[in-house]
């Protein structure tokens, strides 16, 4: 009889705190749990309403006619800066063919034309200050970081778009002549 009650005194001594300690890890556990699904929450919520933000934010005829601008501003630059450079290395009264100096030309008036992408595509507007009033740290983040995102890709777009179209627009204007 001693020998029962010492091993129930002692089951009941351990148990309980090894019961304890489970209980206390469940509930961390769920917490955990409630914590990750609550930043999940928020980062979605946060990112629909940059996405939202950012597309109504983003003027799409400015950054289409900011293309055609950059583009025709560059590719004239790069135009010039080809011919200066093609007649500095190819004297006029050389054999060589005139057509390697019109295709230099060419390329570098196309490559002035598309560089602006690589600077519009790096700009980088910050999202309305009064979006983010009031609200989180974490939701804060995640809006921004989406609203960069959606307003890079927005811009980048429409100006390649405009780009697109100068391109185009001068490969048809020199297949006519």
């Amino acid at each position: 009889m001693f020998h029962r009650m010492a091993a129930l005194i002692i089951v009941l001594t351990f148990g309980m705190s090894f019961t304890t300690l489970a209980q206390q890890n469940s509930v961390r556990v769920e917490a955990e749990t409630a914590t990750v699904q609550d930043a999940n929450a928020v980062s979605l919520e946060a990112k629909v309403a940059a996405e939202q933000d950012a597309s109504n934010n983003v003027n799409r005829l400015l950054w289409f006619g900011t293309g055609v601008g950059t583009c025709c501003i560059g590719g004239t630059i790069g135009y010039l800066a080809g011919g200066l450079v093609v007649g500095l290395l190819i004297p006029m009264n050389s054999s060589t063919p005139h057509d390697i100096g019109g295709a230099a030309v060419g390329w570098s008036a196309l490559a002035g034309g598309l560089i602006p992408l690589i600077g519009i595509y790096n700009y980088q507007g910050d999202p309305p200050p009064e979006r983010l009033l009031g609200k989180s740290p974490k939701y804060v983040e995640f809006y921004t970081d989406a609203y960069k995102t959606k307003t890079r890709s927005l811009r980048t777009k429409w100006a390649a778009a405009g780009t697109a179209a100068v391109v185009i627009g001068l490969g048809f204007y020199a297949n006519t002549q």
